[in-house]
Parts: structure tokens; C-alpha cells; sequence
């Protein structure tokens, strides 16, 4: 979500008029069009009010915190298939109270029909409270299953039973909440099915719950942009069995290694014990790791033309060496066909190296379409779009 925050447009804080505001609009829109031509005033006045439906059916959720883009949806209740057959049996029951004209049957009639429609108004009151306030990124590797973390929020001075969490369109394990707490903030881990290597988007959330009798569904989607990333799968050779560079890695400049120490650096997660100076720690000086400058022992590259296999196994192997010398604290450097990171070490060295393994091959798609296909999405979710027809349409036509 952070991604996404730090690229979006301009004068996003305007596109999110309130429901009255644009209630407003529609009527002075109706005035306007009073002396206009009588076909194209319908046309404008109907499109206006689809706007105000789609507003309607999703608000932004203004409390959500900074950083996060999340709309809400109207809450939808449908009568499940069990209510179905209950209305049935209804029906029959009814036949039957008027042929016989029982009281008993009467009453036992409309005592069900009643609770089947509070049930209806008990589930909406069950979800109407809970609402996503935030979303994080995806990362994991390939095959393995994905965990999409989530917040949720219960508004209401009574617990909620009963959550289903799910994400339409993408293969979930649906999570459920049995209880709720009143007034509490309960992070969710939805669980993704393994995607293959790359980028991916999702772009709604799902509640819903078919509490109390489970005679109807109530449920409500939040429109999103979360985005993941998919690491390769590791496999491969280990980092110590890797070949020779037969080019010689001298021939890259200046090297790391063990034999002439260089100078000191701030610790970083992820940094080998065996590196850092445990002298200047009982000083008071701080977590410190030695670098030292010689002959590269510590120094390894890791080149694509030293795998072998397509280009997924050669994906797969790079990226265990990654994990493997950042595990084992030595520098090491990545070149692929088209980009190449220079000798570092450190989990930042190492994010930034998966990263580039798991973009490789979806990066021109990446930067052709990503930033079109965003905006048409938050156009679609602000209703931008109907706000440049409807400027469109003002253009004077040839011929009137």
C-alpha cells in the first residue's frame, strides 16, 4: 500500500467529494438542464445519477490510517438456500392453516416468518460495525502459500460472531472470526494458494457472515490495492559448491575481503556475528562491523552465464546463492541480463536482489502498463472517469 501511496496522483484529496456534495450537484445539474436540449439533458441527468449510486454503494473510509486507500461497499443481504426451503415450508404451512383455519397453525406461521425476518436484520447489524482499516504487501516465494496480512476494526459497543474474511477472484482460504471484541483492533492473516514467480495486484476484500440462523448472507466488499511479489522458488546448488567465474572476478574492481581492514558501519539486521566488533560494543561505542579491503576472499558474484537450465532454474539457483551468502555474511554481487547490483551484503542487499529475480521478465510489462492500469483502477474507484465524460460532453458539438 505504501507503493502505491507514494505514486498517486495529484489532487487526490479532491476526488473524494462527500455523498452530499454531490447530491448537491445533481439537483443544480437538473435546474441547469431545464432549458437544454431535451435528449441530451436525459442523457447528462442519468449518468449523474449512476455517479450517485456508485457513491452510494462505496464511501472512503476517511478514519483509515495514513498510507492506506480503502473503500467501503454498501452492505448486500441475500436469503441463502436454506432460507429458501424454509419459505417452502412456509408456503405449505400457510396452505395448510387456511384449509384446516387453525389458530396454532396461524400462529406458528407468522412466529417463523417473523424470526426469519429479524435474522435478516440481526446479520446486517452483525457487519455493519466491522471495517478494514489496513492492508500490507505480499512477499513469499514461489509454491509456497502467501499470507496477506489485514486489520479489522469492530466500531461497535457489542461483539460481532461470525466474520468470514475473504478475497473475490483470487484463490483464499477463507478466514473466520468467531468472536468479534466490542471497541478492539484484530489483525487477520488471509492465506493466498501458491502463485507463480512475479507481481500481482489484489483489489478487494470481503466480509460477510450468515449469522445468527444462517438464513441469509450478509457481506461487504472493500475496494483496495494491495499489491505482493513472488520470490523464485530456492533450489539449485549451495553457495559453496558454486563454479569458478571464468572470467575472474578481479576483473570487477576493487574487492572486498578478510585481509586489510577498511573501516567501521552501523550493524543491520542480518549481519554475521563473526563480523562485528565486540571491542567497541564493551566501549559503549555501539553495534559496529569490521569491513576490510584485500585480496576479495569474502567477495562472490553472482552471475547468470554460471547457471545453467532455463530460466526459471537459473532464477531458482541465484536466489538460493542470495539467501545462502547473506546468511552466511559474506558480500556477494548480482548481475542478470539487464541489471546488475553491485557487491553488498545485509537484508536490504538481499530485498533488493530477490526483488530483482522476481520482477525479471515482468519488468517492461511492469513499466508499460502498471501505472496505466493504477489509474484506471483509481478512476474507477474515485469515479473519476465519470467526471471526464462529463466534461467531455460539455465540448461544443459542430452542427448545434
Amino acid at each position: 500500500m505504501g507503493e502505491f501511496a507514494s505514486s498517486r496522483p495529484e489532487g487526490f484529496s479532491d476526488r473524494h467529494a462527500t455523498l452530499t456534495g454531490r447530491q448537491q450537484a445533481l439537483s443544480g445539474s437538473q435546474q441547469a438542464l431545464s432549458g437544454s436540449h431535451p435528449g441530451v439533458g436525459l442523457a447528462r441527468l442519468l449518468r449523474l445519477n449512476r455517479r450517485a449510486r456508485r457513491d452510494q454503494m462505496f464511501e472512503t473510509v476517511t478514519h483509515a490510517r495514513p498510507g492506506v486507500f480503502v473503500r467501503r461497499g454498501m452492505i448486500v443481504v441475500k436469503p441463502t438456500r436454506h432460507c429458501l426451503w424454509l419459505a417452502l415450508v412456509l408456503v405449505a404451512m400457510f396452505v395448510a392453516a387456511v384449509n384446516y383455519q387453525s389458530n396454532p397453525a396461524w400462529f406458528l406461521v407468522f412466529a417463523v416468518f417473523a424470526a426469519t425476518a429479524v435474522s435478516a436484520l440481526h446479520a446486517r447489524r452483525n457487519l455493519a460495525a466491522v471495517e478494514l482499516v489496513a492492508v500490507d504487501t505480499v512477499e513469499g516465494f514461489s509454491g509456497e502459500a502467501l499470507a496477506l496480512p489485514l486489520t479489522l476494526r469492530n466500531r461497535s459497543a457489542t461483539d460481532s460472531l461470525a466474520i468470514e474474511v475473504s478475497a473475490p477472484g483470487h484463490d483464499v482460504e477463507v478466514a473466520l472470526i468467531e468472536r468479534f471484541e466490542a471497541a478492539q483492533v484484530q489483525p487477520v492473516a488471509l492465506m493466498l494458494a501458491p502463485r507463480a514467480r512475479g507481481p500481482f495486484t489484489i483489489t478487494r476484500i470481503r466480509l460477510a457472515t450468515i449469522f445468527p440462523l444462517g438464513l441469509f448472507r450478509a457481506w461487504r466488499d472493500f475496494r483496495i490495492i494491495a499489491t505482493g511479489l513472488v520470490y523464485p522458488r530456492p533450489g539449485g546448488l549451495r553457495v559453496m559448491d558454486l563454479p569458478p567465474d571464468p572470467e575472474g572476478v578481479q576483473e570487477r574492481g576493487t574487492q572486498l575481503g578478510s585481509d586489510d581492514f577498511r573501516g567501521h558501519r552501523r550493524w543491520q539486521l542480518g549481519d554475521s556475528p563473526r563480523r562485528v566488533d565486540w571491542k567497541a560494543v564493551a566501549r559503549g561505542r555501539g553495534m559496529l562491523v569490521k569491513e576490510y579491503q584485500g585480496g576479495g576472499g569474502d567477495l562472490v558474484w553472482f552471475e547468470w552465464d554460471r547457471t545453467a537450465g532455463d530460466d526459471e532454474q537459473r532464477l531458482s539457483q541465484l536466489c538460493r546463492w542470495v539467501i545462502e551468502a547473506q546468511r552466511l555474511g559474506i558480500l556477494w554481487g548480482l548481475a542478470i541480463p539487464g541489471l546488475e547490483l553491485g557487491p553488498d551484503d545485509g537484508p536490504l542487499h538481499r530485498r533488493a536482489c530477490l526483488e530483482a529475480l522476481a520482477r525479471f521478465g515482468h519488468r517492461n510489462d511492469l513499466e508499460a502498463g502498471s501505472r496505466s492500469a493504477l489509474r484506471r483502477l483509481f478512476d474507477r474507484m474515485t469515479g473519476r472517469r465519470g467526471e471526464r465524460g462529463q466534461h467531455s460532453d460539455q465540448k461544443p458539438k459542430a452542427g448545434r
